[in-house]
């Protein structure tokens, strides 16, 4: 599989409606949905800055993102960062 094609499984697997998490990425990093849909595509290519910011707010493994190989989120469960401390805070 293609980075397009992790990008786009990325946002496949994290929303409940893919489009909802566009308009999510769209206001989280100032990016439009025409750019977003571009890089999945493969007309462009994705820059560092979104990679980036997908990799830590969503918990993606960037060896996947980038080559495909290991597991695809870090923590296997899908949740962010901000999800995971939420429900650490409420379990103690």
């Amino acid at each position: 599989m293609s980075i397009q094609g992790r990008l786009k499984s990325v946002r496949n697997d994290i929303a409940s409606s893919p489009e909802v998490l566009v308009k999510e990425l769209e206001g989280k990093f100032s990016i439009s949905a025409q750019t977003i849909y571009s890089y999945e595509n493969g007309r462009r290519e994705p820059s560092l800055g979104y990679l980036e910011a997908l990799v830590k707010y969503y918990d993606i493994n960037p060896i996947w993102l980038l080559n495909g190989q290991g597991e695809k989120f870090l923590n296997k469960d899908g949740k962010t960062v901000d999800e995971r401390i939420v429900s650490y805070v409420y379990t103690i």
